[in-house]
Formats: structure tokens, C-alpha cells, sequence
């Protein structure tokens, strides 16, 4: 007899729980699924975050070498404008040179030509 009533209270124990079950299963699936939402969630601001901070690391990179190669382009425009500047003077010296080359050259025709005259005479 004791055994039957021992089997009869183990049978109610269980009709309870698996009452309660339906009711248990879905309270523990919404917890495990808010918890995997917000573990997720966090991943990708983590993600986001470090995805982020890559970005700006390359554009401070980048915005330094844009500003190097802007100080270089600044350089080199001013050299080449110190170079052109170079060339018009070499330029006008080598125009001098040429005229007073030419003049000499005259000068020197002339004064040969003179005493050819003056014996001609």
C-alpha cells in the first residue's frame, strides 16, 4: 500500500510539472534568447567600435601624408619658381654675351676692312 501511494504522489508530482512546463520551457527560452540578443548586441558595438577606431587611425595616417605631400608640392613649386627665375637671368646673360660678341666680331671686321681701304686707296 505504501508503495501505491508512494507511485500515486510521485504521479501527481509529475502531472504538476509537466502542467508547469509549457509555462517554465518558454520563461527559460526568453531569457536565453534576451541573453544571446544582448551578447550579440555587444559584440557589434564592440565591432563597430574597433571598425571605427581602424578608420580614424587610417584617415590620421592619411591626412598626414596628404599634408606632407602638400608641404613637398609647396617646396618644389617654390623651387621651380626660383629655377625659372634662374633660367630668365642665365638667359638675359647669355643674350648679353651674344650681342657683345657680335659687336666685338663687327668692330673687329671693321677695323681689318679700314686699313684694306686705306691701302686700296
Amino acid at each position: 500500500m505504501q508503495d501505491i501511494a508512494w507511485q500515486e504522489q510521485e504521479l501527481a508530482d509529475l502531472r504538476v510539472r509537466v502542467a508547469a512546463f509549457p509555462k517554465e520551457m518558454e520563461t527559460t527560452v526568453a531569457g536565453e534568447v534576451k541573453a544571446a540578443v544582448e551578447k550579440v548586441q555587444t559584440e557589434g558595438k564592440f565591432r563597430l567600435e574597433l571598425v571605427q577606431k581602424e578608420f580614424e587611425g587610417a584617415r590620421n595616417v592619411l591626412q598626414g601624408r596628404i599634408a606632407s605631400l602638400e608641404t613637398v608640392a609647396k617646396d618644389q613649386s617654390a623651387q621651380l619658381a626660383k629655377l625659372n627665375e634662374q633660367v630668365e637671368k642665365s638667359y638675359s646673360q647669355v643674350q648679353a654675351i651674344a650681342v657683345k660678341a657680335v659687336e666685338g666680331s663687327a668692330a673687329k671686321v671693321a677695323s681689318l676692312a679700314q686699313p684694306q681701304q686705306r691701302q686700296g686707296e
